[in-house]
């Protein structure tokens, strides 16, 4: 019985963790350079996504740093420095994914019931 106690404290403990991997990438910070981490300072990452720097002051000096960005979340991590950060807008790609996926729900969303176009 204690052992799964310590199991389900163990999957309690590691289910938060797992799904905020999910929502983290690794990629680069392709300008500024050097990435400042500073408040205020906007990047662009290699997948052409846009982010903005928040209440952060870490001075990094970095150049062309590769990162693990968590856009759910609001943290970019570069080495052991995490910093607060706000995406400003996503790459093309990411976007291209969400509009694909709203046509889908619109195209999908005309259709009530039995009723298809033709059937007068």
């Amino acid at each position: 019985m204690k052992l799964l106690a310590v199991i389900a404290a163990a999957l309690f403990v590691a289910a938060p963790s797992i799904a905020f991997a999910d929502n983290c990438y690794e990629t680069s910070i392709v300008s500024p350079s050097p990435f400042m981490g500073n408040n205020d300072e906007i990047f662009k990452l290699a997948d052409g996504s846009i982010g903005e720097v928040k209440y952060e002051y870490a001075y990094l000096y970095a150049y062309n740093p590769s990162v693990t960005i968590c856009p759910s979340r609001g943290k970019l991590i570069l080495n052991q420095t995490t910093l607060n950060v706000q995406q400003v807008s996503r790459s093309r790609s990411m976007e291209q994914k969400r509009r694909a996926g709203s046509g889908r729900q619109r195209r999908m969303g005309c259709f009530r019931g039995n009723e298809y176009p033709g059937d007068d």
